[in-house]
């Protein structure tokens, strides 16, 4: 007589009567829980008080799936050596349920704000820790070691790793801040532009396309293009392919990112509009980039969950604790994407005046020290400022 996977696993203790009934009462559950989500909050809602919840009960999924995850339990005492093939598939899988449940009734309890920003995207909910200090104390204890040796280009501000030692809750014994090994003044400017226009005024936008068709026309294209907005990235790119250019034009989107990069590499003249998320990862030396246009200093948008929960957290001392110091470490890695050996030449343009209009944020302090030129848009009487 042969035995089947299940009177294995039911040897081993692991009840399977009414086990697909249940699989298919979770799944349906998970459907019914996720479309109320839609229904109620839509494309997206951010949680800003800790007692609301979010509105939609999770609590007859959260028991089923509890119920799935006791009905496997069983298989977790035994030698893993005892168990069939089967069991160890299932074994994992009721793992990873229960790590699922457990963050589903994180996630719909909402009761860690604004120490935790909580928030639903339109397809899933998210939760993500504001300070991170106390984790990253708990995981090294957890883990002990002799030292940590942390080191980065862009881990230091004006010379200081007090931002990092904050963020981390880590302070350290021993600190070692070193310059450029490249002769940066001499291999490079940074441009700072006046724009004459608001991010939210009208014809921002097209202004903001004619500004970067511009500079990477006279540059002759080897330009990498930083833009804050998928909204900006799509008019600028928008307007770059439609005029006549001796360049190829690469735009986020288009192709996936290693394809991008990879033509942006060969093409010495070729010129690569991207997001923020281009500002890592792009190492570029020669002649194929000698221009980095960035529209503005990287703040985060006000309205992201993350940001709301640190402003409810940190009150007045959010921007200058937190909001500044990271859009400058931003900005810093930015303009790092252009001078990546000692013969590199080139000028980091920024499309935001505030950059030199608010000494008091020290942004120039916290950039590479080369010469900088003020620049003030001017259109002719003839044309407005935004038109095409």
């Amino acid at each position: 007589m042969v035995s089947s996977p299940g009177d294995a696993l039911e040897k081993l203790g692991v009840d399977l009567s009414g086990a697909s009934e249940d699989l298919v009462g979770c799944r349906r559950e998970v459907e019914a829980f996720f479309g109320q989500m839609r229904i109620r909050w839509g494309e997206g809602h951010t949680w800003r008080r800790a007692e609301e919840g979010v509105g939609v009960d999770g609590g007859p999924l959260i028991a089923l799936a509890d119920q799935l995850v006791k009905r496997f339990a069983p298989l977790a005492e035994r030698d893993p050596e005892l168990i069939p093939e089967e069991g160890h598939e299932i074994l994992s899988w009721s793992k990873a349920l229960r790590k699922m449940r457990e963050d589903l009734a994180w996630c719909t309890a909402v009761d860690h704000f604004p120490s935790w920003a909580y928030w639903w995207d339109g397809r899933q909910l998210c939760s993500t820790p504001v300070e991170c200090a106390d984790l990253v104390g708990e995981s090294m204890e957890k883990a002990p070691c002799r030292g940590v040796v942390a080191a980065s280009a862009t881990l230091a501000l004006g010379g200081s790793v007090e931002n990092w030692s904050t963020e981390t809750g880590l302070t350290p014994n021993e600190v070692l801040v070193l310059d450029s090994p490249f002769p940066l003044a001499q291999q490079m400017e940074l441009w700072v532009v006046r724009m004459g226009l608001r991010v939210q005024d009208p014809g921002y936008d097209a202004l903001v396309a004619r500004v970067v068709e511009r500079l990477v026309k006279d540059n002759g294209g080897r330009s990498l293009v930083l833009l804050s907005s998928m909204r900006l990235l799509r008019v600028v790119g928008e307007r770059l392919k439609s005029a006549p250019r001796p360049f190829r034009v690469l735009v986020q989107g288009d192709l996936p990112r290693g394809e991008l990069l990879e033509f942006f590499r060969q093409d010495e003249t070729s010129v690569l509009v991207g997001s923020v998320s281009f500002r890592e990862g792009v190492d570029i030396p020669g002649n194929g980039l000698t221009q980095v246009i960035i529209d503005r200093i990287p703040f985060p948008h006000p309205k992201d969950p993350l940001v709301e929960a640190r402003q409810e957290l940190l009150g007045r001392k959010a921007f200058s604790s937190s909001a500044l110091p990271w859009a400058k470490l931003l900005l810093k890695q930015a303009v790092g994407r252009l001078i990546r050996s000692s013969s590199d030449r080139g000028r980091a343009v920024i499309l935001d005046c505030r950059v030199t209009d608010y000494p008091e944020w020290e942004i120039l302090e916290s950039l590479p020290r080369v010469p900088v030129r003020r620049m003030n848009l001017r259109v002719p009487e003839n044309e407005e400022m935004g038109s095409p």
